[in-house]
């Protein structure tokens, strides 16, 4: 598939890095989590590192808000099949103390049902995607460069770095399939990578004309578009 590329303008009061206002910014995710409210439910990391859940008509659910003792919710949520029974589960990155990053996986009713440490510190957000299977697959990324692959297997959640890119990088999942994107921040490069069997291919490179800023977004179409410096 040919992708075309387009850029998004955007002007900026601060010259963008990888430091800038993360963890006070976070977009909320919406699924169907639970039978007894109105879907599809809202979940939101707050301000002070907690994590809620509301119902379509606002209401703050029961078991909610969640805050984990000695760590803080430090990305923005998703809501996924991550146990591939078809319960939707809120996954997002935690910090403690220490500093260590995690994957932490949250059910409906409020409760951790698995986390797995990551090696490295991370600054943008996961992504999921379905590959070959129904339950989905998490990707991670790091500022050391490293991009790692979360699946969930009998309660627990097994963590595989799948390749180190050297370098700090975006990711994005491409909603068509088993493929995602890596931008390297502040360089003009794009990578497309493709699963095959247990492998990571590399499929496309791009240079584009300018310095890639954000993580790119894909419409499902053949066209995805990014935010240059």
């Amino acid at each position: 598939m040919k992708f075309s590329l387009f850029i998004l303008l955007a002007v900026f009061v601060f010259a963008p890095s990888l430091v800038f206002a993360r963890e006070t910014n976070f977009r909320p995710a919406f699924g169907d989590i639970r039978a007894d409210s109105v879907a599809p439910e809202r979940a939101v990391v707050t301000r002070d590192g907690g994590l809620n859940l509301y119902s379509a008509q606002g209401k703050l659910l029961s078991g909610f808000p969640v805050f984990l003792t000695d760590q803080v919710f430090v990305s923005s949520p998703m809501v996924v099949n991550l146990t591939g029974d078809g319960t939707k589960t809120i996954v997002a990155i935690t910090r403690d103390s220490a500093g260590t990053h995690k994957l932490t996986a949250i059910d409906g009713q409020g409760l951790m049902i698995a986390e797995a440490n990551i090696s490295g510190s991370t600054y943008f957000d996961p992504v999921a995607l379905k590959i070959n299977s129904a339950r989905d697959h998490i990707l991670v990324t790091t500022e050391q460069g490293k991009v790692f692959e979360v699946t969930y297997e009998n309660a627990i959640l097994n963590i595989a770095e799948i390749l180190d890119a050297a370098a700090p990088v975006a990711i994005t999942a491409d909603p068509a399939g088993s493929r995602f994107f890596l931008a390297f921040q502040k360089t003009n490069i794009l990578k497309l990578y493709q699963k095959a069997g247990s492998a990571w291919n590399l499929q496309k490179t791009y240079t584009l004309k300018s310095p890639i800023i954000y993580p790119v977004l894909s419409d499902g179409s053949q066209r995805l578009y990014y935010i240059s410096d």
